[in-house]
């Protein structure tokens, strides 16, 4: 139940004890904008524009394109907002899925509350396609900058992106066509043929697989 006490400009939602420290500190925030733009005048379509403005927004992408392909976990959701917060992102439903405990988390309504963050914070949806080629170019940029191994990078594009996420009959001519990462997918397969004695060595594979990650950034430039 939402309550709004006298000398008040915003509304506050019922405060559970636990949490209230998360919730009060969202609240006055609220209260403290709401004050200076009664101040200053500004219309509350131009006040929704700046209350939906993500300093992270590569973040919450990634998140929103991992929910779209069905491949987020629930239970990362809490963490993932409560950074979100730290850095003044905020919606009711944001706080609300942040003060939420991992282990006892309802996966239902953490992926309703989660719908609810991306339209408040005015999140565009990808297709299924769109959020499959974001995150292939995601983890390609993470081995390039050697967050990544090569090998994990790949096995994160072909096995956790296109095969768990597409049927095959989704891909035209080549492998992995369907989200453009055909030229990647003989060097996934190549890394469970090391051992064989016609094989090159680890070190060369990932240094030409490095290779074929930045020729995909290149081609499938944003």
């Amino acid at each position: 139940m939402s309550t709004k006490k006298r000398g008040q400009l915003t509304t506050s939602p019922e405060w559970r004890r636990h949490l209230r420290p998360l919730l009060r500190r969202w609240f006055w925030k609220g209260e403290r904008r709401a004050a200076d733009e009664s101040i200053r005048g500004i219309s509350s379509m131009e006040a929704n524009r700046s209350f939906v403005e993500i300093p992270n927004a590569t973040v919450f992408n990634q998140v929103v394109a991992e929910w779209v392909l069905g491949i987020l976990r629930p239970e990362r959701l809490p963490s993932i907002c409560r950074d979100a917060l730290d850095v003044d992102v905020e919606s009711e439903a944001l706080v609300l899925l942040a003060t939420e405990n991992p282990e006892s988390l309802d996966f239902e309504e953490a992926r309703r509350l989660f719908s609810r963050v991306v339209s408040d914070l005015g999140l565009a949806k990808p297709s299924r396609t769109e959020a499959a080629k974001l995150l292939a170019r995601n983890a390609a940029e993470s081995a390039i900058a050697g967050d990544l191994s090569p090998y994990d990078a790949l096995s994160r594009i072909v096995r956790e992106i296109h095969l768990e996420c597409f049927p095959s009959d989704r891909d035209s001519e080549y492998v992995g066509d369907a989200i453009g990462i055909e030229a990647l997918v003989g060097f996934y397969w190549d890394y469970d043929e090391l051992d064989e004695p016609w094989a090159c060595t680890r070190e060369e594979l990932d240094a030409a697989s490095l290779e074929a990650l930045r020729a995909f950034l290149a081609s499938h430039a944003i």
